[in-house]
């Protein structure tokens, strides 16, 4: 007989299991967040408006708990390190306050803020805080009727930072303080259906006792609750425990982030006009292997890019080296062959290995992300994600695109590279077209078809690699390359002009010096007379 699982074991499994189904939410929620912001975009009536807000309002609400149970299960597993970075404490948290404004005025309560809004210079972990800030806040809010208040205290008393949440809601009987921060207790009265579910508060205690601190509740019933958390001031990094990790400071950023006003998400990526579809607007492929999330994306992008799919990761590659998209996004967990496989193969493989890929996944795990950096992912967004997110970061990678053109154009110009300097796989690349461009330089037969034989890749391929590289066509690069050439040759005042050309391969010399003058502003003769001066 086998032995009984270990319950260590089955603690794992049922982990493993839980993170997983968990994760599966996140492509339905992307479903229902993308479609109803789209609508809420469009002219609407206000009954339509107010119905989609609050579709939308509950399906984030739904994102954020799904979360904190990844947050929770993570804890569990001693999955997550704390992070800090060196920052004011006190502009952050009071940024995060204000942020909760309009939610409070909504709901017609008063917001307070005792304490310095900023000067509290501290190392801390900006994500871990904002989740105990947040969670105690919107706890205050939720149980706090119309005309009460909330209050956050902030005090510095050298070695010891204390917060405070107060408010004047509807307290929690002293018998059921033990209990609040217990994993999905709640107090079992009428007027607690509110909603909610017991996690928040939980997470709140596991992430203070995490960073060195404690929690504490004080309650009296229908007159108020308070939560007091109490920490160490970490003013210097050698303060630090040694399993933190240590980030560059982030005043900037946090700055940014924390004094952001709380949006719809439509709202967090600033719209940009999108470019008119033409003849030469960029290929995207998209690799997902959910049907409806396949033709969803599809549907976002296809108002600006040539938009190809596949169903997997086989299909994906095969079909990224028969079409060579400008563009790669595409899902992770998928059968046949998962996103990170084919990323790695597609690095491999010469005709794509320039091509930039976005993931959208389900996982927010740090250690998938890294992966995918590794492999060599250009962006990586989490389900579910923001229109505007996703068409964002697919013209910032075209923007990239047009970057690297102005540098690898120069490779046609300047053919010694820095010899310490390795050459990248897009130079390489280039560089191999330019070593058969001249073992058959005085070719004037030899064409985009004999080049690509030589390149053992199809004409279309070739094309589209060195489009994607350089923005020209196959045929201009070469003529250009040759052009460039052609300098140096020029060079030698007593060589016939008729000379350079045939030796360069074009068909006339009145052909060569029409394409010369077009590329360099003068005549070929012109270039000569000068060097004859110099």
């Amino acid at each position: 007989m086998g032995q009984e699982p270990r319950e260590e074991d089955l603690e794992k499994i049922k982990d493993k299991f839980f993170s997983n189904i968990t994760h599966e939410f996140r492509t339905p929620l992307t479903l229902i967040l993308g479609p109803v912001e789209q609508l809420l975009r469009t002219e609407l009536d206000a009954h339509t408006r107010q119905r989609l807000l609050l579709v939308q309002r509950n399906a984030l609400q739904l994102q954020r708990l799904i979360d904190e149970l990844l947050d929770i299960s993570k804890i569990e597993n001693e999955d997550v390190a704390v992070e800090a970075s060196n920052a004011d404490f006190a502009r952050f948290m009071h940024g995060l306050f204000l942020s909760f404004q309009p939610i409070a005025e909504e709901k017609q309560l008063s917001l307070q803020w005792e304490g310095p809004e900023d000067d509290l210079l501290l190392f801390f972990d900006h994500r871990k805080w904002q989740k105990v800030l947040y969670n105690l806040i919107s706890n205050a809010i939720k149980f706090t009727d119309g005309g009460g208040s909330v209050f956050v205290r902030l005090h510095d008393h050298g070695n010891e930072v204390e917060l405070q949440v107060s408010d004047t809601g509807i307290g929690i009987v002293e018998s059921k303080l033990p209990h609040v921060f217990d994993r999905f207790y709640q107090e079992e009265t009428h007027v607690r259906l509110y909603q909610g579910t017991g996690i928040g508060l939980s997470l709140v205690k596991e992430l203070v006792e995490m960073m060195g601190g404690t929690i504490d509740v004080s309650s009296v019933k229908f007159q108020g609750t308070t939560f007091t958390v109490k920490f160490s001031a970490l003013r210097r990094e050698g303060d630090l425990p040694e399993d933190w990790v240590v980030l560059p400071p982030q005043l900037d950023e946090v700055s940014e982030s924390a004094n952001a006003q709380p949006k719809l998400r439509s709202d967090v990526y600033p719209i940009v006009d999108p470019k008119t579809k033409d003849q030469e607007a960029p290929l995207v492929l998209v690799v997902e292997d959910n049907n409806e999330m396949r033709e969803f994306v599809r549907s976002l992008l296809e108002a600006e890019y040539e938009v190809i799919s596949a169903r997997n990761g086989q299909e994906g590659l095969q079909m990224a080296i028969e079409q060579v998209p400008d563009l790669i996004v595409s899902d992770v967990n998928m059968p046949e062959m998962d996103g990170f496989e084919m990323l790695r193969l597609i690095r491999e493989e010469e005709v794509i290995n320039h091509v930039p890929i976005i993931f959208l996944t389900a996982r927010r795990a740090d250690e998938d992300r890294q992966q995918g950096w590794e492999e060599g992912a250009q962006a990586y967004l989490t389900k579910p994600f923001n229109e505007d997110e996703l068409k964002s970061v697919c013209r910032s990678m075209m923007d990239l695109r047009d970057k690297m053109y102005k540098h690898l154009r120069k490779v046609i110009e300047h053919q010694k590279q820095e010899e310490e300097r390795p050459l990248t796989k897009a130079e390489s690349f280039l560089l191999r077209i330019q070593q058969v461009v001249d073992a058959h330089l005085d070719e004037s037969e030899f064409g985009v078809e004999e080049l690509s034989q030589e390149l053992f890749m199809s004409r279309t391929q070739v094309h589209r690699k060195i489009k994607a590289l350089t923005g020209l066509s196959t045929s201009i690069y070469v003529r250009n390359y040759k052009l460039s050439k052609s300098m140096e040759l020029l060079r030698d005042v007593d060589k016939p002009v008729s000379e350079v050309a045939y030796e360069l391969g074009f068909s006339s010399p009145a052909y060569f010096s029409k394409c010369f003058s077009e590329w360099c502003g003068k005549t070929p003769t012109e270039v000569q007379k000068e060097s004859a001066n110099e």
